[in-house]
């Protein structure tokens, strides 16, 4: 046997060419592992955010609903202007209204009578943040000056407050004051039609907001696919930055209202 034969084929291995091929087929693999991860990421962070808002949504929601529906309760039938627990001021972006919790027959007298007004508002929290507040107090609130607000839900973008009144079929649209509801329409008001439109806590790079959202006031219209009244004044959006979002409108008949 030739002994230079056999130590030339122990010493056979790879070629460059191979080699730089081995190389790029595990730099294709490899990238091809790390896209997959980073959009299976992104996806799961964009699942999470949504899924963070859609539950904010339905808290603060819930909370509204529960005290709304508790506006003017007023069991011991008081007459008196000043302590009848009603709707104090009905705005499109604010409600102050008072009940009569401890059943005492007034809103405004005693030590007894706490938290029985109730302001819902948005406000720019201290953070910077867009949050939807709760402003209790056991006396008159003074809407004119700063209100102690409570946080209820983050990241609101926008909320409205639309008004159905006494004799209104279900067909005719809300009232949205440009202002605030005179005295006599707050005394008619039966449901209120609330609008809230949350956004994620972080933006999504791969994801540009586009869309038109349309609150109570001007409901969307499936015919034109777009809301009913194509005023941008009148609905919300287009934000074309990269947050998602979410609208809720949820209905509330106030039953303690004009008994």
């Amino acid at each position: 046997m030739d002994t230079r034969k056999n130590i030339a084929y122990c010493r056979k291995g790879f070629t460059l060419v191979e080699l730089m091929i081995a190389m790029l087929i595990s730099a294709i693999i490899v990238a091809a592992v790390l896209t997959t991860y980073k959009y299976n990421r992104d996806v799961y962070e964009a699942q999470d955010q949504v899924t963070e808002i859609q539950q904010t949504l339905r808290a603060a929601t819930n909370q509204l609903v529960r005290e709304i529906r508790m506006a003017g309760f007023n069991p011991q039938e008081t007459q008196d202007e000043d302590q009848r627990p009603k709707i104090k001021e009905a705005k499109k972006d604010l409600l102050y209204f008072t009940i009569d919790l401890n059943e005492d027959g007034d809103v405004n007298v005693g030590n007894d009578d706490t938290g029985e007004h109730i302001v819902y508002d948005l406000y720019i929290s201290p953070t910077g943040t867009s949050t939807l507040g709760r402003t209790i107090a056991d006396n008159d609130i003074n809407l004119a000056d700063p209100l102690a607000h409570q946080p209820v839900a983050d990241h609101i973008q926008a909320i409205e407050f639309c008004y159905r009144l006494k004799d209104m079929d279900d067909t005719d649209p809300c009232v949205l004051p440009a202002a605030s509801l005179s005295s006599a329409d707050i005394d008619a008001v039966r449901s209120i039609q609330i609008s809230i439109l949350a956004r994620t806590r972080y933006e999504d790079r791969n994801y540009t907001d586009g869309s038109i959202y349309c609150p109570a006031s001007n409901p969307y219209n499936p015919a034109t696919q777009q809301c009913t009244d194509p005023d941008p004044a009148k609905s919300w959006g287009p934000y074309n930055d990269h947050f998602r979002r979410r609208l809720l409108t949820t209905n509330v008949t106030c039953r303690n209202l004009g008994l």
